[in-house]
């Protein structure tokens, strides 16, 4: 059976769906979503010419159609798929009869409006996002998951140097509750840490613009995939800031409760999820104070540790 797998590129979590999708199939082919691999790019063009941008698009959508026809594909994968156009998926229906298309929207569809388009033509939908299944029954639920890799299993034996951990892509409001949070940890005598990235042009222009942000406040670069795992080992407590417009549980909630975290989110909808527990996570209203001290205090509950998907148990709810 042969797999075209069709993804954003997106902190190397490709790669690492990729990597697990191989000893699955016959032969696994990788396409971006976007004709130039990183989105920003395409992007920018599509600012500066739409006409530009629909062309470059067009060029790439019948380069998919023709390889799918050419590897004779069994089955597609499509991840998020924001540039993929209903005319695309007709055509690849109408080349290729019984080809199977499988459909996951690791963002909101108020994101990402057209996973709407893609559902109609997918033969499984399958969201994240919890308000978003419950508002359209074509999709279902299954939520992110965890994959470490190569990086060592010895979470639970990991000195703690850190008491709260954040990492997170920088914009305001988060970065208002970032700060407040700080200061709760600070009269509480706990160790925050953070790393908040935000590229260097976006800073630029957000200091010209006026907006109050210090140097000191964020990283220009990414933080690496080994920093990432040992920072969140390392600490006792992760925060997670969610984004208004999505109600799924972030991966970074599914990656801290693999490795035995406790979690403090603003996310209110991780009630409803499989593997909520509330020993191992603090629902935070970011006006209400918080006795972070009695959460490290109390253990990790591991009832719910098989309900944490790894990426291979994720592949398989999916059907993939």
């Amino acid at each position: 059976m042969k797999l075209l797998f069709i993804a954003p590129l997106f902190y190397k979590y490709e790669k690492e769906i990729y990597r697990a999708l191989v000893p699955r199939y016959e032969k696994v082919v990788f396409r971006s979503v976007s004709p130039y691999g990183f989105s920003l790019c395409y992007n920018a063009i599509r600012v500066i010419s739409g006409w530009l941008a629909r062309k470059i698009n067009d060029r790439y959508a019948r380069d998919l159609c023709r390889l799918v026809s050419k590897e004779k594909f069994d089955r597609i994968f499509i991840i998020r798929g924001d540039l993929q156009s209903a005319e695309w998926f007709r055509t690849i229906k109408e080349q290729n009869p019984g080809i199977e298309i499988v459909h996951y929207q690791w963002d909101s569809l108020q994101n990402n409006p057209n996973g709407l388009v893609i559902s109609r033509y997918a033969d499984r939908n399958y969201s994240f996002d919890l308000g978003d299944v419950k508002k359209h029954p074509q999709f279902a639920h299954v939520p992110l998951f965890y994959s470490w890799g190569n990086m060592p299993t010895d979470a639970l034996n990991a000195k703690i140097d850190t008491d709260v951990f954040f990492l997170g892509s920088y914009y305001f409001r988060r970065h208002e509750i970032v700060k407040r949070f700080k200061t709760l940890c600070e009269k509480q005598g706990l160790m925050f840490a953070s790393y908040i990235y935000l590229p260097r042009l976006v800073y630029w222009r957000k200091k010209i613009s006026g907006e109050k942000l210090k140097r000191n406040d964020v990283h220009f670069r990414p933080i690496s995939r080994k920093d990432y795992y040992e920072a969140i080992k390392k600490a006792k407590i992760v925060l997670d800031i969610h984004s208004p417009t999505q109600t799924g549980a972030t991966i970074r909630t599914v990656e801290t409760l693999s490795l035995g975290r406790k979690l403090v989110s603003t996310n209110f909808m991780l009630k409803n999820e499989s593997f909520y527990s509330p020993e191992n996570i603090c629902l935070w209203d970011t006006e209400d104070e918080l006795n972070l001290k009695q959460l490290i205090s109390t253990k990790f509950d591991h009832s719910k540790d098989s309900h944490v998907l790894s990426l291979n148990d994720w592949l398989d709810r999916i059907g993939v």
